[in-house]
């Protein structure tokens, strides 16, 4: 069984992550203290660029150090000790045993985060829809089933973390037998809700966009060029619109 991770990658992780960090908030402070300025120079403008550009390695250096201190650390409490450098010695003397390995816990977490997700998503459809189902009536069903495929990922995705939890089924990546799947870790978990919360909050916006298009779109066939007047008022679908003649 080889190593994931070693004293090196970790050590590396961290340096990148301090490093990163450090420049990170040094560009958005010079971003911020010369915003005012009409002579802009080159320094501030690398500045800008780093601003914009650093976000994603810092994120994904803090994502690596914690994973691997984590993988670190449960093999230290395994019994194994992670060499300095992987590549001097790649495998394992053994793997590491666990007399009294339980069903996971940080499975158990992913899985209520993504029920929990998955309810306030149905909360937040069910108040959607009571507000536009009266303006513009069954039209804003569409947009309701489209928020709804990500409630039903959520839950799949809580389902499926939720087996992984159990040691009959599934082993952590730091436990020696091939005879279990290997379960998704906390971080990468953690690093695929995230990824999950901006698609779904960007399914919803593009949904509450077309939404309001469609509303605005009723109310100036209803009351022509005057319709931001009576803006918050139903427009359903069958209704005498305005005529311009």
């Amino acid at each position: 069984m080889k190593y994931k991770y070693d004293k090196r990658d970790q050590r590396i992780f961290r340096i990148c992550a301090i490093v990163f960090s450090v420049l990170l908030l040094a560009a958005f402070c010079i971003v911020r203290l010369f915003d005012n300025l009409s002579d802009i120079n080159t320094f501030v403008i690398i500045a800008g660029l780093l601003a914009y550009m650093l976000p994603i390695p810092t994120f994904a250096s803090w994502i690596g150090f914690i994973d691997s201190s984590i993988y670190i650390k449960k093999l230290a409490a395994g019994g194994i000790e992670v060499p300095e450098d992987k590549r001097l010695e790649p495998a394992m003397p053994q793997p590491p045993v666990y007399d009294r390995e339980q069903n996971s816990v940080e499975s158990l977490i992913l899985a209520v985060i993504c029920f929990a997700i998955a309810g306030l998503s149905l909360g937040h459809i069910i108040a959607f829809w009571i507000h536009w189902n009266a303006r513009i009536g069954s039209e804003s069903s569409v947009m309701v089933f489209v928020q709804a495929v990500p409630v039903i990922l959520w839950c799949v995705g809580g389902f499926v973390y939720l087996r992984q939890r159990l040691v009959k089924y599934y082993r952590d990546d730091t436990v020696f037998d091939p005879g279990r799947k290997v379960r998704t870790g906390l971080v990468k978990g953690i690093v695929t809700i995230i990824i999950m919360l901006a698609l779904t909050a960007a399914a919803y916006a593009v949904a509450r966009s077309m939404t309001n298009y469609i509303y605005r779109t009723r109310m100036y066939e209803k009351y022509g060029e005057h319709w931001r007047e009576h803006d918050g008022e139903p427009a359903l679908p069958g209704e005498v619109y305005y005529q311009d003649t």
